[in-house]
């Protein structure tokens, strides 16, 4: 039997848990991966939104409504294929058709339903806004990399987003 008092014996057990040694290398790449992340997302946006003044969730829905079937989805179905956020999207779409880039349109089966449409004007934005997100990428990201890295890493994070269910971005 311990001498020890129950909350002291709770206190060993968290300091057991937290041990500096204990730290895996999954762990490393977990923390690595949500730190580069942190790191180069700000830096896309600010890129993005300094000569556009296009916030990067704009890009993210305008970018997915392009790769759609006749550039239009299904609000439900544009909300899962954002990459950004998936948070408040029918606030979100509003800001962006009063901006003009999208349009909603009812479904003739059934005018409850919706879908998002990529309007002229929003294509126009996309088409200005690519450059400018691929440069940034290219540069706080891609220029780090070697091919066989980036392909490593694809593949890697290939399989935890099939382990998740969730098929984002695989384009």
């Amino acid at each position: 039997m311990t001498d020890s008092t129950p909350r002291e014996q709770s206190e060993e057990s968290r300091a057991r848990l937290i041990r500096p040694r204990q730290v895996t290398a999954h762990f490393q790449a977990w923390r690595r991966f949500l730190g580069a992340y942190n790191a180069v997302l700000p830096q896309i946006e600010n890129a993005l939104y300094a000569k556009r003044e296009l916030p990067l969730t704009w890009y993210d829905v305008l970018f997915q409504l392009n790769e759609a079937p006749g550039q239009r989805l299904h609000t439900r179905d544009l909300a899962d294929a954002l990459l950004l956020s998936s948070k408040g999207v029918p606030r979100l779409i509003e800001r962006i058709r009063a901006a003009g880039f999208v349009s909603r349109e009812a479904l003739p089966r059934d005018p409850k339903s919706n879908v998002i449409v990529l309007t002229a004007e929003g294509q126009r934005e996309l088409t200005r806004a690519i450059p400018i997100v691929t440069q940034a990428i290219r540069t706080c990201f891609a220029d780090h990399l070697s091919e066989e890295d980036a392909e490593a890493l694809a593949r890697i994070l290939g399989r935890v987003q099939d382990a998740t269910g969730r098929h984002l971005g695989s384009g």
